[in-house]
């Protein structure tokens, strides 16, 4: 019998299975929609992630105010939200980035997981009723780690577009 029917439904779970070993405690998250002005960049990164290299994003400014022992990303898509955890580093930033891109440090990526759901369920279980198209990472205030792990769980579940609040 196998455990899942899709791969998109295994990596669901196979990426909340890696969310839960993170304590609450020690997790700060952070989400950031993917706009048409930083696509070329991402998938660069992820390019770069899948050839075993380090992946690097412009740090956010408050990153310092939150950077925790775990520091977790949504990069969220209409589609899907990757998840990537962060890391301070003292790396240069690319080449072919703007200097406005890294005027506040820049941070190592390291891709962990890929979730299948799209943008209204994934602002849902941050319990917003919807992003706006701000292009820069958000810290997510809202809940705290265990929250949306709960919620994903619930979604992941139920297959209902109706997370709780």
């Amino acid at each position: 019998m196998p455990i899942t029917d899709s791969i998109e439904g295994f990596s669901n779970t196979a990426s909340i299975n890696i969310l839960k070993s993170f304590k609450s405690e020690e997790t700060s998250t952070f989400q950031f929609l993917l706009t048409s002005g930083r696509i070329d960049n991402y998938n660069y990164e992820i390019n770069e992630s899948l050839k075993g290299n380090k992946s690097y994003w412009s740090k956010p400014i408050s990153f310092e105010k939150y950077n925790n022992l775990n520091n977790v990303i949504y990069v969220i898509s209409d589609k899907w939200a990757d998840i990537w955890i962060c890391k301070d580093t003292n790396d240069i930033p690319r080449k072919h980035w703007k200097d406005k891109f890294s005027t506040n440090g820049i941070i190592e990526i390291i891709l962990v997981g890929k979730l299948y759901f799209d943008i209204n369920t994934m602002s849902r279980v941050f319990g917003y009723d919807g992003f706006g198209k701000q292009g820069k990472f958000q810290i997510v205030k809202k809940y705290t780690h265990y929250k949306i792990i709960q919620n994903l769980l619930y979604y992941l579940i139920n297959n209902s577009d109706m997370l709780e609040k």
